[in-house]
């Protein structure tokens, strides 16, 4: 009898845990039941709370679940500010549209601009991949007239923007610091709307040369 009721007992924890993390790495209020959670933006969910999350987070995209998992990855980027759940929009965009097949219409309609925001949040996040990142989609966008060019999911192509982005990195420790800056005066040398009147452009050049 005593071996029931604890089985009983484990099985209602699981039944009541398991939507209430869902909810939680959803960024939902609340849940069935009666169960509420405080929204991130009163007050900050328990470290226990996130761990979860990355848990959840890393095994939806070990499985391949990248509708669910991108769902995570807005919360734990935006809620939690955790830069590299904002750095993983990007790889999981794409992987959601190789696997288009088994992803319906209405999560194909994500598109590269929400992308970008999340890199953008990363990039302030000091996640120096997410602003490589988003300084490639403003460099390799698509230009007026590209016939590649789809609304909504080609990101319009913007070099003062990339150089923005390109810059944070130049100026940071990470490893592609100096790529970074040569990006950044190789924009300004090829685009005349980038102005090339720009000390910290003009230092850049006499470093890298």
């Amino acid at each position: 009898m005593k071996l029931l009721k604890v089985f009983v007992f484990i099985l209602c924890v699981v039944c009541v845990s398991t939507p209430l993390v869902f909810a939680i790495c959803n960024g939902n209020n609340s849940v069935d039941g009666g169960m509420s959670q405080t929204n991130a933006s009163n007050a900050p969910y328990s470290s226990e709370d996130f761990a979860k999350c990355i848990e959840e987070r890393d095994q939806l995209l070990e499985n391949k679940d990248y509708r669910k998992a991108f769902s995570y990855l807005r919360t734990l980027c935006e809620k939690y500010k955790d830069s590299e759940s904002c750095n993983l929009t990007y790889s999981t965009y794409f992987a959601m549209q190789e696997d288009s097949v088994n992803v319906s219409p209405s999560d194909q309609n994500i598109t590269l601009y929400e992308v970008l925001y999340y890199l953008d949040l990363g990039c302030k996040l000091n996640n120096y991949d997410s602003c490589i990142k988003a300084a490639r989609l403003y460099e390799y966008g698509s230009k007026p007239g590209a016939s590649s060019q789809v609304k909504g999911y080609n990101v319009a192509y913007d070099a003062q923007e990339a150089k923005k982005y390109y810059k944070r990195v130049c100026e940071s420790v990470s490893d592609n610091a100096m790529d970074a800056c040569s990006r950044v005066v190789e924009l300004s040398r090829q685009n005349s709307n980038v102005p090339l009147a720009d000390s910290f452009v003009d230092n850049l050049v006499k470093k890298l040369n």
